[in-house]
């Protein structure tokens, strides 16, 4: 794992996918096993890595940083700062995703609203979020989903899982 975090920190092309690859080796709807709660410590390990790139200039490292620190166990701290900050709709999806994950019930205001009224991806995003968090959606979020997915948004692959495995960066 110190490998790839490396890797992901420091290869010329496709940090990304390392990056995505992390994140997906420690999330249960990609990786499984009896080896997979080491390979989840493994993921974990490298949190400290993997935290700045939430701040990485190319918006696709950021994208798959959201992702794969939250499946590392990231506290929301990180995250929460880069949400506050962020202007790219797939990196704020992937962060929408990652909040909900993180830090559910101190994200649902924030969910909702973005739900309702933030870019296609990130309506998608937010609603899926509040969905895995089993919290409720607002008024007028199966109204605005719909809209956003008639606009071509979709649930980040990663965050999707092998049976959806699609990317948007609307």
């Amino acid at each position: 794992m110190p490998f790839l975090a490396e890797l992901a920190r420091h290869a010329p092309q496709i940090r990304d996918d390392f990056t995505w690859m992390l994140g997906m080796l420690a999330d249960p709807r990609h990786a499984y096993g009896e080896e997979f709660p080491a390979v989840q410590a493994a993921v974990a390990a490298q949190v400290d890595l993997l935290l700045p790139l939430l701040n990485d200039a190319d918006q696709r490292v950021r994208e798959a940083a959201a992702y794969a620190a939250a499946r590392a166990g990231a506290a929301a701290g990180p995250l929460w700062r880069r949400w506050k900050v962020e202007s790219d709709p797939a990196v704020s999806a992937s962060l929408a995703l990652a909040l909900g994950h993180v830090d559910g019930p101190a994200a649902s205001p924030v969910l909702a609203d973005a739900a309702v009224n933030g870019p296609p991806a990130v309506r998608v995003a937010a609603t899926v979020a509040l969905l895995r968090a089993g919290l409720a959606w607002p008024n007028g979020t199966v109204t605005a989903v719909v809209d956003a997915i008639d606009d071509g948004a979709t649930v980040i692959h990663g965050w999707a899982g092998p049976e959806a495995a699609t990317t948007n960066s609307s």
